[in-house]
């Protein structure tokens, strides 16, 4: 018995630590973002997290492929990291991370959708009901939102996210179908591959003559390289492949708090009262989904 608990406990630590890691990549891509582009970031963030994997990248050459293996792989990669980042990294342009970090909230619902069309999971009544109420909640906050220094435009900004956070849910449903068959480090592998080429229009600008970026910015985005898209991903990654897919997403749920959290005492945002009325809403669409 005290080995099944073990057992247990150790991929709800692992989606705890991954929650907390990425709720901290809001903040810090909003700091990276002040003296860099969208695609500088998150080419360096790529690169770093290959150096980090390249001594395990001959492994990849002895994985057990199957028919329509390939085709899944490109399509988990496309919607993670390149769809995602490109969403996401221009979304913190426009919008807070407190905001991002509230909308993200929703990708378990998404999920749990995708996983009952393609992976025959059940989805509930309540559930739906919880999507409907958790988008209008997305639809609210990013309304009440008002343009300011640190918000420039946060219906673009915030549409961007959810866009994101659509292209994450379609990912991990098609990492789970893959994770059967294939280790979650090397899939993880896979996808910070796929980001060094995808942003590589990025990598060649940081050569332009009088780019200069300041200590700051490129130890936030180091971080995120090392932490955020190869730690976090890889113990999400690890997590998904021992509990159900819509199980994992739930603990997304925990991203908007932390985000939110780090958020003021980082970067001194923060969501006005209608906002978090909004976020609320959200988040009972999302409880509402949960409940058996």
């Amino acid at each position: 018995m005290a080995i099944k608990k073990k057992s247990d406990l150790l991929p709800i630590l692992a989606l705890l630590g991954a929650v907390f890691l990425w709720s901290s990549s809001f903040v810090g891509m909003r700091i990276a973002l002040k003296e860099m582009t969208p695609m500088q970031v998150t080419w360096i963030r790529m690169v770093v997290a290959l150096l980090a994997v390249s001594p395990f990248l001959p492994r990849l050459r002895r994985l057990p492929y199957e028919k329509g293996d390939l085709f899944k792989i490109v399509g988990m990669v496309l919607f993670l990291p390149c769809a995602y980042y490109l969403l996401e990294s221009n979304a913190l342009k426009f919008t807070t991370s407190s905001q991002a970090g509230v909308i993200s909230s929703v990708v378990p619902l998404f999920v749990g959708l995708l996983s009952w069309l393609f992976l025959k999971e059940r989805i509930s009544l309540m559930a739906t009901v919880g999507l409907v109420i958790s988008i209008a909640g997305v639809i609210w906050l990013t309304l009440a939102g008002s343009d300011d220094a640190k918000a420039t435009d946060p219906i673009l900004g915030n549409s961007l996210e959810l866009g994101a956070m659509v292209c994450a849910a379609c990912s991990m449903v098609m990492l789970k179908n893959l994770s059967s068959r294939h280790s979650s480090f090397d899939l993880t592998i896979f996808q910070v591959i796929a980001g060094c080429i995808f942003f590589i229009r990025g990598g060649v600008s940081l050569f332009d003559e009088g780019f200069h970026v300041s200590l700051i910015p490129l130890s936030a985005t180091i971080y995120m390289g090392i932490f955020v898209t190869l730690g976090a991903f890889g113990l999400y990654n690890w997590a998904m492949s021992r509990v159900e897919a819509a199980k994992a997403s739930t603990y997304i749920n925990l991203i908007p708090v932390f985000a939110v959290m780090l958020g003021c005492m980082i970067l001194d945002e923060g969501l006005n009262p209608i906002q978090l009325i909004a976020g609320g809403v959200i988040l009972f669409g999302i409880w509402l989904s949960s409940t058996k």
